[in-house]
C-alpha cells in the first residue's frame, strides 16, 4: 500500500479546488511516445503512439496511434510542468539536448 502523503505529493491538485473522483473504470492508455503537438483555438492537440507490428504485414513494425489528449492551453502547460517537476523528484529528470532547442 502506498503511504497517502506520497500519494499526495504525486497528484500536484493544488490547494482550494474541488476533490478529484477517482473512476477505476475510466479509461487508460499506454503509448510508448507523444509523436506530434499541434495546437488550435486556445487548445493543445498531442498525438499518443504506440509501436504494433501487424501480422497482417509480415510482422512489419508500425506507429499506430492510440489516442489523442487535447486540452487547453494553461492545462497542457500545467502538466508540463507538473509532469517535469514528478520526474525531477524522482530523479528522472529528462536530458535536454543543446541541438534541438530552439
Amino acid at each position: 500500500m502506498t503511504d497517502k502523503k506520497e500519494v499526495e505529493a504525486a497528484t500536484g491538485q493544488p490547494e482550494g479546488i474541488p476533490p478529484v473522483v477517482e473512476n477505476l473504470l475510466g479509461l487508460e492508455l499506454y503509448a510508448d511516445t507523444a509523436l506530434f503537438f499541434a495546437h488550435k483555438n486556445g487548445n493543445v492537440s498531442i498525438q499518443l503512439t504506440s509501436l504494433r507490428f501487424d501480422n497482417g504485414d509480415k510482422g512489419a513494425a508500425k506507429w499506430v496511434t492510440v489516442g489523442r489528449l487535447v486540452m487547453p492551453i494553461a492545462g497542457a502547460q500545467a502538466l508540463s510542468a507538473g509532469l517535469f517537476d514528478y520526474l525531477k523528484s524522482h530523479g528522472l529528470t529528462p536530458e535536454i539536448d543543446p541541438k534541438n532547442s530552439n
